[in-house]
């Protein structure tokens, strides 16, 4: 997997974790010595633990994670449209759902019950917090495996909805959501894939003088965040800004890359919560 690829995925779902988890990730490996627990990460620590957490990776060992709040909660073999998507190997994935508000762990685990059922999901097979994969990893189990390949774990869905919990209660069962990853076709995962369309088509709609201001480099900022948040990717973010930032080689010369670059990372700095907006 190239590097970029892995920290975007990450700077992703740091999104998530920032807004709603509290600033803390759990992150554990797993071997062939089993499953160690690597301890409660903040932003800093995380990244400081990142390139461990490659080699191990690398030695073929999966990375998952886990939110510690009581508002976000993880839904096996299931596609929520709500909520942040994972396709954790070739047609499976995981779904995690923010709720409107803290859960206990005996409430949490009672409405992820009736999100399982509803979205005909798996049923959890540990009691306790959920742990999910983590975005940006292979998935070593041997079962994966086709033609000497093994899956990316890989965010299909970074935007996410706040669900109500009375809501979520009254809810009735819905058919398995496993067209996405191309098993097939229902009426539910086209209506998901038609509104994954409708946010790429805003941000394209999306033009760099919407956000003009006299001061050029906080236009580009500006511009960047919202970019972000529709979901574009890292490079897809440094392309638009290359196209659209007015007088580029005049302002930096030789440098524009690098400008480009250290814009977009403050952007995702901005978007995970890191610095006031």
């Amino acid at each position: 997997m190239v590097e970029a690829r892995v920290e975007d995925q990450i700077w992703q779902f740091w999104r998530l974790v920032r807004k709603h988890g509290g600033g803390f990730l759990e992150v554990a490996s797993k071997g062939p010595d089993g499953f160690l627990v690597q301890g409660l990460l903040s932003w800093d620590d995380f990244w400081v633990r990142l390139p461990i957490l490659k080699r191990r990776n690398a030695r073929r060992e999966d990375i998952y994670c886990r939110l510690k709040s009581g508002q976000v909660t993880v839904i096996d073999d299931a596609m929520v449209p709500e909520g942040v998507i994972l396709q954790t190997s070739w047609d499976r994935c995981q779904s995690l759902v923010v709720l409107d508000r803290e859960l206990s762990t005996e409430e949490k685990a009672r409405l992820q019950e009736s999100l399982t059922k509803r979205y005909r999901g798996t049923p959890p097979r540990f009691d306790g917090e959920p742990w999910c994969r983590l975005p940006g990893f292979i998935n070593w189990k041997p079962e994966h495996e086709r033609d000497g390949k093994f899956p990316e774990v890989v965010i299909i869905k970074a935007n996410w909805e706040v669900l109500s919990v009375p809501t979520i209660w009254s809810g009735s069962p819905q058919r398995k959501r496993w067209s996405y990853l191309g098993q097939g076709r229902d009426s539910t995962s086209s209506a998901l894939r038609q509104r994954l369309k409708e946010e790429r088509r805003a941000a394209n709609s999306t033009q760099w003088r919407d956000f003009a201001t006299t001061d050029l480099a906080v236009s580009d900022l500006r511009y960047a965040c919202h970019l972000i948040r529709m979901g574009l990717s890292r490079q897809e973010v440094v392309e638009r800004l290359r196209q659209e930032s007015p007088n580029l080689a005049e302002r930096f010369g030789v440098h524009a890359d690098d400008y480009l670059q250290r814009t977009v990372n403050k952007a995702i700095i901005h978007v995970n919560g890191m610095l006031p907006v």
